[in-house]
């Protein structure tokens, strides 16, 4: 896990030297087990300090704690590259993404695939039964938007 040690105005404050400790203990497997299971301990106390604690949407929060002045430095590389929400769960991931392309200035563009078997291949005749379609926009893929609904 990489946790920046560095600040913009040269000290690092407080809350968050400390915050990049925990992280640093919990990918270290180093903070003591609050729920022991069977094969090794899996549950651990999280900080009251490090909780969110928000009225509105939980995801708003974090982002707005996140990515602070986001819409004005949504073209910044480096803004991006220091900042990253991590969360264990794909849906959790998509909802925070969701809201993420809502914020983005300008018109959304929607870039649909080809929805067709490459002929290049070797093996094309069973290939369109065994994967209709559907099916195809179906699947979603991390990194990527999932298909439009029809």
């Amino acid at each position: 896990m990489r946790v920046n040690e560095y600040a913009c105005n040269g000290e690092i404050d407080n809350r968050k030297q400390d915050f990049n400790r925990w992280v640093l203990a919990v990918g270290d497997g180093k903070l003591p087990a609050k729920k022991e299971s069977k094969d090794e301990p899996t549950w651990i106390e999280i900080p009251k300090e490090f909780l969110i604690k928000s009225r509105t949407s939980l995801i708003e929060q974090i982002v707005a704690k996140t990515y602070t002045d986001f819409t004005l430095r949504q073209d910044d590389d480096e803004y991006h590259t220091e900042r990253a929400i991590l969360t264990p769960r794909n849906d959790n991931a998509d909802a925070i993404n969701e809201y993420m392309f809502k914020k983005l200035g300008g018109p959304p563009v929607t870039y649909n695939s080809a929805n067709k078997i490459c002929k290049a291949s070797t093996d094309t005749a069973d290939q369109h039964d065994l994967y209709p379609v559907e099916f195809l926009n179906s699947l979603n893929f991390q990194r990527m938007p999932p298909m439009p609904s029809a």
